[in-house]
């Protein structure tokens, strides 16, 4: 997702661009293809701007994802990142357990092989995810993992 379209759906959506909005979708945008955590967010965000606090980025972070453009990972901890999606079409990722980085899986592997078992246990399917969780390749290079 590009900045102008993020923009967009926005202000359709009847938002205004503050400051400090701008800075937390400029930082969204930054780091589209990784997780990030409100903490990192918060951190980055008062670097560009101090009188950024906590609630500023859980209002947007709320907004952007009741509007659906966020993808949310919850983690072995019980903490939450986040990331923009990267596609308004049905997709899956590859992502990696250390840095977050994150590769989309452009189709659907499981969906043929999931309709005859939904079908046979009299499930109506509403929706599945895939995650493939691993190391990325400049992650493996890092000996300490």
């Amino acid at each position: 997702m590009d900045h102008q379209d993020l923009l967009d759906r926005l202000k359709k959506h009847g938002c205004r661009m503050t400051p400090q909005r701008t800075i937390i979708i400029d930082l969204l945008i930054k780091h589209q293809h990784s997780l990030i955590s409100i903490d990192t967010l918060l951190a980055n965000a008062k670097a560009l701007n101090p009188a950024i606090n906590a609630t500023t980025i859980y209002r947007n972070i709320d907004l952007l994802s009741e509007m659906d453009l966020l993808y949310s990972r919850n983690t072995d901890d019980g903490s939450k990142l986040y990331k923009l999606i990267c596609h308004t079409a049905h997709h899956h990722h590859i992502i990696c357990s250390h840095c977050g980085k994150m590769l989309p899986i452009d189709y659907c592997p499981i969906v043929p092989q999931l309709e005859s078992l939904v079908k046979d246990s009299g499930f109506i399917l509403e929706a599945h995810n895939l995650e493939l969780i691993g190391l990325c390749p400049d992650c493996q290079k890092n000996p300490s993992l």
